[in-house]
């Protein structure tokens, strides 16, 4: 009886590092992805900034 008891606490404690990992994990992931998508749009924010100059430069020639 004891010894089932502990390989089931083992189990469970196993279970939950398992747990704590995979969030600790997607977190992460969560984090590098923000900071990706935040670069992108200020990246498409400085393009469309400069197409709209150029734009405007061209109809200031015509």
């Amino acid at each position: 009886m004891c010894y089932c008891t502990i390989m089931l606490t083992l189990l469970f404690q196993i279970h939950f590092l398992m747990i704590l990992s995979s969030n600790w994990a997607y977190l992460k992931d969560a984090s590098k992805m923000q900071a990706y998508q935040d670069i992108k749009a200020k990246e498409e924010q400085e393009l469309q900034d400069i197409q709209s100059r150029s734009k405007e430069q061209l109809n200031s020639y015509t």
